[in-house]
C-alpha cells in the first residue's frame, strides 16, 4: 500500500510541474554560490520558481485538444481527469508571477521581455511553414538549444545582473559560468528528446534523436558534458575565483551526470527522466553548497 502513494504522489509531482520547477530554481541559486560576491535575491528565485511552473503548465495545456496522441501518454491522460485542479495550479503561479515581476528590479523587467517572448513563442503557433503553423520547438533540431539558452539566461545572467543592478554586465567570470551552464543543461535536454522519440516521429517532429538515433544522441550529449568539464577545468586554471573545493564538487556533478545520461532510454520510467535526469541540477547545487 505504502509504495503505491508514494508513486501515486510522485506522479502528481510530475504530471502538476510542480517538482520540474524545482531543479531549475535550485540550479539558479547555485550561481549565487558560484559567483561569491553576488548576494541570494530569493524573490528572485521564487520568480523563477513560479514563471517556471507556469510556464511548463501553459505548455501543457495550451495544445491539449491538439494532440492527436495525447491518449499514449499517462501525463495527458492525468491531465484530462484533473483538469480544474492543473488549471488552478497553472493560474496560482501566474498570480504569483505577476506578483513577484512587480516588485523586481527595472533591470530584470527589461531581460524578462525576450526571455518572455521566447517562452511563449516555444508553445504558440506563430509561423508559417509550408502552408502550416510551428511553434518554436517544432523547428527542426533547434527546440534543445533553445531550453539551454534560455534557461542560461534566466539561471545565470538573471542573478548576476540583478546582484549587479546594471543592465549589461560580461566579464570572464560571466562569460564562463555562461558556457558551463550551456552545455550541461545542452547534455540533460537531449534524453528528454530521447523520451519523446516514438511521440515525436508519430507526429512529425524533428528532434536529434529522430535525425541521429539513440546511441548517437546519448554520445552527442555526452560531448556536451566532455566541453562542460573542459570549460570548467579552464575555468579553475584560468581564474583565481573557483576554489578547489568548487571544481571538484563541479567536477562529480559531471561525473553522477555522465552516468544518469547514458542510462537514458525511450523504455524507461518517466521517475527516471523527471527524478534522475532534472535531479542532476538538484545534485549539482548541493554538491556545490556542501563546499561553500
Amino acid at each position: 500500500m505504502a509504495p503505491r502513494v508514494i508513486i501515486r504522489f510522485l506522479n502528481f509531482l510530475i504530471y502538476t510541474n510542480l517538482y520540474v520547477a524545482f531543479p531549475v530554481t535550485l540550479i539558479a541559486h547555485s550561481t549565487y554560490l558560484l559567483n561569491s560576491p553576488a548576494q541570494v535575491d530569493y524573490s528572485l528565485l521564487l520568480l523563477i520558481y513560479f514563471s517556471t511552473l507556469f510556464l511548463y503548465c501553459f505548455h501543457r495545456i495550451y495544445p491539449f485538444e491538439k494532440l492527436k496522441h495525447r491518449a499514449m501518454s499517462k501525463r495527458y491522460l492525468w491531465l484530462e481527469s484533473n483538469r480544474i485542479l492543473f488549471l488552478g495550479i497553472m493560474l496560482t503561479a501566474l498570480a504569483f508571477t505577476i506578483g513577484l515581476v512587480i516588485i523586481m528590479s527595472w533591470v530584470i523587467w527589461f531581460w524578462l521581455i525576450p526571455l518572455v517572448l521566447i517562452s511563449a513563442l516555444y508553445t504558440i503557433p506563430f509561423v508559417n511553414i509550408s502552408g502550416h503553423k510551428k511553434r518554436l520547438r517544432d523547428i527542426a533540431y533547434i527546440k534543445i538549444f533553445l531550453i539551454a539558452i534560455t534557461v542560461t539566461c534566466v539561471t545565470v545572467y538573471l542573478p548576476i545582473v540583478d546582484a549587479g543592478e546594471r543592465l549589461f554586465i560580461m566579464d570572464k567570470e560571466l562569460a564562463l559560468l555562461c558556457a558551463e551552464r550551456f552545455f550541461f543543461i545542452l547534455c540533460i535536454t537531449i534524453p528528454f528528446d530521447i523520451r519523446d522519440l516514438h511521440m515525436d516521429e508519430k507526429m512529425g517532429l524533428k528532434t536529434i534523436p529522430t535525425l541521429l538515433g539513440v546511441k548517437r544522441s546519448l554520445a552527442l550529449s555526452l560531448a556536451f558534458l566532455v566541453l562542460f568539464v573542459a570549460i570548467l577545468a579552464y575555468h579553475y586554471a584560468g581564474t583565481e575565483l573557483m576554489s578547489g573545493a568548487t571544481f571538484i564538487a563541479m567536477l562529480f556533478s559531471a561525473l553522477v551526470t555522465g552516468l544518469i545520461v547514458v542510462k537514458s532510454k525511450p523504455e524507461r520510467s518517466e521517475h527516471y527522466f523527471s527524478f534522475l535526469v532534472e535531479g542532476t541540477m538538484v545534485i549539482q547545487f548541493l554538491l556545490v553548497l556542501t563546499v561553500r
